[in-house]
């Protein structure tokens, strides 16, 4: 025996954690509210996309779900709430200044 332990996990579990505030630790409840308050940024890959990787296992109904059940955020607030973001901020026509794009090197979450 190694000592390590098997924790199991489920769906409910994960939801119920994710609206606790022990989810708060290390900024996992920030960036979850971001993305349904604002930014709507889900990594997906959907059923019939090209999407490389592991097609049809994460959609975007359970990015939804997490925002209903973590805060209270509906599919239709969620869109509201991007389309306020692309509105304020100009969407794929940005009229901004002195921005730096970068390669991802010093991106935290490249190790990922």
């Amino acid at each position: 025996s190694s000592g390590d332990e098997c924790v199991e996990l489920d769906w409910n579990s994960t939801l119920k954690y994710l609206a606790s505030p022990a989810a708060q630790q290390g900024g996992l409840r920030s960036w979850l509210w971001q993305t349904c308050q604002e930014l709507g940024f889900y990594q997906t890959c959907e059923d019939k996309s090209l999407c490389p990787f592991a097609r049809g296992f994460h959609s975007l109904e359970i990015d939804f779900e997490i925002c209903d059940q973590a805060f209270g955020v509906s599919r239709e607030d969620v869109a509201a709430n991007v389309a306020k973001s692309h509105a304020y901020y100009g969407g794929w026509k940005m009229d901004a200044r002195r921005i730096l794009s970068v390669n991802g090197d010093v991106d935290p979450w490249s190790m990922l």
